[in-house]
């Protein structure tokens, strides 16, 4: 019985100064994306973001973790055909329906206002294929949470995502990604 206890009290101080956290869905959540072609210049976004955090704010390098998701079907290009056919035919939402990326906080820099400059390093889940990715963000800190902040680009070849021979001057190879998230404490 002793053992258990103790083995308790070990566990509860290894995460006594982690913070958890979830994406605040009363706040304006947002991922864009811009494909800019030769022809065709392409801006879509989402507010339909979900994930989790766990943080040390003493050292966010330390036991770091996080997982966020969007919902791929519900991104607009402002165009209904347009959204069919990059979901349908390209995206392939219904077998494929999120993207996701999940890992850990690798450097964290504090800034003059008291945010930070972070490096994340995990996977990035698209299209059934995962990449080890690291994305570099600005975290706001919050009265009860926290602001995320990033911008990166992926290569649709990566994830396998085919341009169609028509489309080649509409889509970009490469896509730009803005990223705009809240995260509140779970237990303030």
């Amino acid at each position: 019985m002793l053992k258990i206890s103790l083995l308790l009290w070990i566990l509860f101080l290894s995460f006594s100064h982690a913070n958890e956290l979830q994406i605040d869905k009363t706040q304006k959540n947002q991922v864009t994306f811009t494909s800019d072609a030769p022809v065709e210049k392409i801006i879509g976004h989402t507010t339909e973001i979900d994930g989790y955090a766990a943080i040390d704010e003493k050292d966010l390098t330390q036991n770091s973790s996080f997982y966020f998701e969007v919902d791929l079907a519900t991104l607009d290009t402002g165009i209904g055909l347009r959204n069919r056919h990059m979901r349908e035919n390209y995206l392939q939402t219904g077998k494929y329906p999120f993207a996701s990326y999940k890992g850990e906080i690798k450097e964290a820099v504090l800034l003059e206002n008291g945010g930070y400059q972070v490096k994340a390093r995990g996977s990035f889940d698209l299209h059934g294929v995962q990449k080890e990715m690291e994305i570099s963000a600005t975290v706001e800190k919050l009265e009860n949470g926290y602001k995320a902040s990033s911008s990166f680009e992926i290569a649709l070849a990566d994830f396998k995502i085919e341009r169609p021979q028509l489309m080649l001057l509409k889509i970009g190879q490469v896509i730009k990604i803005d990223v705009s998230i809240y995260a509140k404490k779970v237990n303030p």
